[in-house]
C-alpha cells in the first residue's frame, strides 16, 4: 500500500510498484545530507521516529511490519545510496566475499550468508542486514534496493533458495530455473 499523493488515503499496489516508489523517493534525498543522517537514525529503535517525516511519504507507518522494512531499506539507502539494478543481495554478498578475500571469501562468508538464510522473518532479517550494508559500502559494491525491498517483503523460502544460489554460483537464476535443470 502506498499513499496517494491528493487524498492521503491509501490504495492497493504491488510490491514491486512500492519498492520503485520507495527507491524513487530516496533517489530524490540522496544529495540531502539532513535527510540522509535522519534516514540513517532508522537502525536505531530508539531514534526511528525521527524518520517519520520521510517514511511516511513511502508507506502505512501505522503497519509496523511494512514501516520497519521501509525504515531499514530508507536507512541502507542512506548509509550506502549506490543503487544497481539486477541483482539480488546474494549475489552482493558473493561480490563482498569475493573482493575481501579472493581465494576463500565464499567459504568464509559461508557464516553471513546462514545467519541471513536463517532469518524466520523479514523483521529479523533486516537487523541482520545493517551490519554487511556497512562492509558491502566500504568496498563500493552497489546495492539493488527494489529487489532487496521485494526480497524482504516476500522473505521465505523461495528468496533464501535465490539468495543461497546466487551467493554460490553468482547466478541470479529463478528458482523454477534452478530446478528445472536440476530435474534433468
Amino acid at each position: 500500500m502506498v499513499k496517494t499523493k491528493s487524498k492521503g488515503d491509501f490504495k492497493m499496489s504491488t510490491v514491486q510498484e512500492d519498492a520503485k516508489n520507495v527507491i524513487q523517493e530516496l533517489s530524490k534525498l540522496k544529495y540531502d545530507k539532513g535527510a540522509m543522517s535522519i534516514l540513517r537514525k532508522g537502525l536505531s529503535d530508539a531514534l526511528e521516529f525521527k524518520t517519520y517525516k520521510y517514511i511516511s511519504r513511502m508507506c502505512n507507518i501505522e503497519n509496523t511490519r511494512m514501516r520497519t522494512i521501509v525504515k531499514h531499506i530508507a536507512a541502507f539507502y542512506a548509509t550506502h545510496p549506490e543503487n544497481v539494478c539486477g541483482k539480488n543481495f546474494g549475489q552482493s554478498i558473493r561480490e563482498l566475499a569475493l573482493k575481501k578475500d579472493p581465494k576463500n571469501g565464499i567459504e568464509t562468508f559461508e557464516r553471513y550468508i546462514n545467519r541471513i538464510l536463517g532469518s524466520k522473518d523479514s523483521i529479523s532479517l533486516c537487523s541482520y542486514l545493517s551490519f554487511l550494508i556497512r562492509m558491502i559500502k566500504s568496498y563500493g559494491i552497489p546495492v539493488d534496493y527494489e529487489t532487496l525491498y521485494t526480497d524482504i517483503v516476500y522473505w521465505g523460502d523461495r528468496t533464501k533458495i535465490k539468495w543461497a544460489c546466487a551467493y554460490q554460483t553468482g547466478s541470479d537464476k529463478e528458482v523454477s530455473d534452478v530446478s528445472d535443470k536440476n530435474n534433468s
